[in-house]
């Protein structure tokens, strides 16, 4: 399969998926009155619920408790920095060096490792229900970013690689 198929299978894997998701089944196992009530608190905009961070339990808190949580995490100069750059301009400078570092790379392949539309990184903290206070794990999602098309030509070309490494196990049955 080329890389080209690959993306055009990555991206319809994603769309499925998103339908699905959308659509969800027709049946719950969750009784109406239950239902109605998580519907009341999916709409209450004075409450987050999240799941957790390790045991992937639901935590419902208070918005402006989240959000402080949130901002005081982002406002840690030792961790984040504000960006003077858009996602565009990120993805314009990825273009520049790959069109003059892969001059001679087969036309077709550098175009389909060129960042196209790139969503913006998502920033959100998952509670941390083991810990006092229910500090936040900060995440930043990092699907579909500039990046990832060049990720998946070097993880494609890598992973041939692998067989060499000594201590790399590809499957649980190759162990046993």
């Amino acid at each position: 399969m080329s890389l080209e198929e690959e993306h055009k299978m990555a991206r319809f894997k994603r769309e499925v998926l998103s339908v699905y998701d959308r659509h969800g089944s027709q049946r719950s196992n969750i009784p109406a009155p239950e239902r109605h009530e998580l519907k009341a608190l999916r709409n209450n905009q004075d409450v987050i619920v999240k799941s957790s961070d390790k045991s992937k339990k639901f935590v419902a808190m208070k918005s402006s408790t989240y959000l402080g949580k949130a901002e005081a995490l982002l406002s840690d100069s030792t961790l984040y920095a504000e960006l003077d750059k858009t996602i565009e301009s990120f993805e314009a400078d990825i273009k520049k060096i790959l069109q003059s570092e892969c001059a001679n790379m087969d036309p077709k392949l550098l175009t389909s490792i060129m960042p196209k539309d790139t969503p913006f990184p998502e920033w959100y903290g998952l509670p941390k229900d083991h810990k006092n206070n229910l500090p936040l794990r900060p995440v930043v999602g990092a699907c579909d970013g500039p990046t990832t098309p060049i990720s998946m030509v070097l993880e494609r070309i890598l992973h041939q690689l692998l067989q060499y490494v000594p201590v790399f196990i590809f499957t649980t049955n190759s162990v046993l």
